[in-house]
């Protein structure tokens, strides 16, 4: 035996806890039943690693040691088809973080089939059956983290406004109504107190239509939750640091006030304190322009950061931590929605600096955010950095368009998990 094979008690146990079925979400046969022969049993199933045994095999060895490649942590239980397809092609098409999030799932399911323990609450996959931009019945499967990459125009934003317009169908109104020239139909897989589909259809020149496990519904069911994060930085026009987050996160603003407070109080790594305090008058300034109409004051909002120690308004950081404020409010948003529905967070802003420089650092406050939610963000496909997201076990798809002759109309796009 080769070191980080599995024992027998290794693959029996996670046979066992697989229920005896292949753990893929589009499979779940089951693996072991009667045989040829009445004293017989016939058993199909194979304990798959996750991270290879072998040096230079699929996924890679993730730098763990030969017993912990061993270990029934870096096993996932399928069906011998499946096992024989994660591993093909150097196992690309199934990344580790894919297969662990299959793996938790499916025995969050036995064990609720066995025990009546609820669901964990999470977003599973979303079928983009017939859409404007992409081939028929394309599929995304979401991990903890999932990030999308592509060319400008390739339809990054657009599944960003698909998945959040499930919540807010304002959202929508570049694809329903005189806009919606080619129809619409998606449906979107998730767990709660049991497996759901919600589905969306929008048909040509028509409005969104719900249907939730079949059912026709008449608005979107408030059975999952999205927080929708466009831009990396608040628009200056606003003048007032509260009326505009509240409308970025499209909260009120008592709730854009309560979440600056949990930054700190949750022990965000970033940020001690976080405040609004009404506008100062500059010298010379008329007081209406510190003023709504109705005599209100502007406020802006107030960070207190660690290291470096320094106290400022928003204004008054740079693009960075900008950024990283907008981030934190909008994380523990999503940490509230979270506790009652499954949520994702969804960051649209392209530039949200996952070069190589200044990879970890946004990355950590990602992985932050993802132990309370689960975050799907769009950035350029130059800009990443693949070794470290994989070490991450980040899940990640790219868009591609095929090249249309000058004048020639769009060709669907294919989205490919890398």
């Amino acid at each position: 035996m080769r070191e980080g094979d599995f024992k027998e008690t290794t693959k029996k146990l996670l046979a066992d806890r697989a229920g005896h079925e292949c753990s893929l979400p589009h499979c779940r046969v089951r693996t072991v039943g009667p045989g040829a022969a009445p004293h017989e049993a016939a058993r199909v199933g194979q304990a798959s690693h996750i991270y290879s045994a072998a040096s230079g095999g699929p996924r890679g060895r993730g730098g763990l040691t030969p017993d912990q490649l061993a270990d029934v942590d870096n096993g996932i239980w399928t069906c011998e088809l499946h096992g024989k397809d994660i591993d093909n092609n150097k196992g690309n098409a199934f990344p580790a973080g894919l297969l662990r999030t299959w793996k938790r799932l499916h025995e969050a399911r036995i064990r609720r089939a066995s025990t009546g323990a609820p669901l964990d609450r999470w977003i599973e996959q979303v079928k983009l059956k017939r859409s404007p931009l992409f081939l028929p019945d394309s599929v995304m499967h979401f991990g903890r983290v999932t990030v999308v990459s592509g060319t400008n125009g390739a339809g990054k934003t657009a599944i960003c406004e698909w998945l959040a317009g499930l919540r807010n169908t304002r959202l929508l109104n570049r694809w329903d109504g005189t806009n919606a020239r080619r129809a619409l139909n998606l449906d979107l897989s998730f767990m709660a107190s049991k497996d759901h589909t919600l589905s969306m259809d929008i048909p040509v020149d028509g409005m969104p239509q719900f249907e939730l496990d079949g059912a026709a519904q008449p608005e979107s069911p408030s059975v999952i939750d999205f927080v929708y994060l466009p831009h990396r930085y608040l628009d200056p026009r606003m003048g007032d640091d509260l009326r505009g987050l509240a409308e970025l996160l499209q909260v009120n603003v008592a709730t854009v006030v309560a979440l600056a407070a949990n930054v700190g109080a949750n022990g965000n790594k970033r940020f001690r304190h976080m405040g609004f305090e009404p506008k100062p008058l500059e010298p010379e300034d008329p007081p209406e322009s510190v003023q709504h109409e109705d005599g209100s004051p502007h406020m802006e909002l107030i960070a207190e950061t660690y290291s470096p120690a320094e106290r400022f308004p928003l204004k008054n950081f740079g693009g960075g931590v900008h950024t990283e404020v907008l981030l934190a409010l909008a994380a523990e948003l999503a940490r509230f929605k979270s506790q009652h529905l499954p949520t994702m967070l969804v960051l649209e802003g392209a530039g949200w600096g996952f070069a190589k420089d200044l990879f970890d650092q946004v990355a950590d406050a990602i992985d932050q955010c993802a132990k309370h939610c689960q975050v799907l963000f769009i950035e350029p496909h130059n800009r990443l950095d693949e070794d470290r997201m994989r070490a991450r076990e980040w899940v990640h798809y790219e868009i591609e368009v095929p090249h249309a002759g000058r004048g020639s109309p769009r060709l669907p796009a294919t989205l490919r998990m890398c």
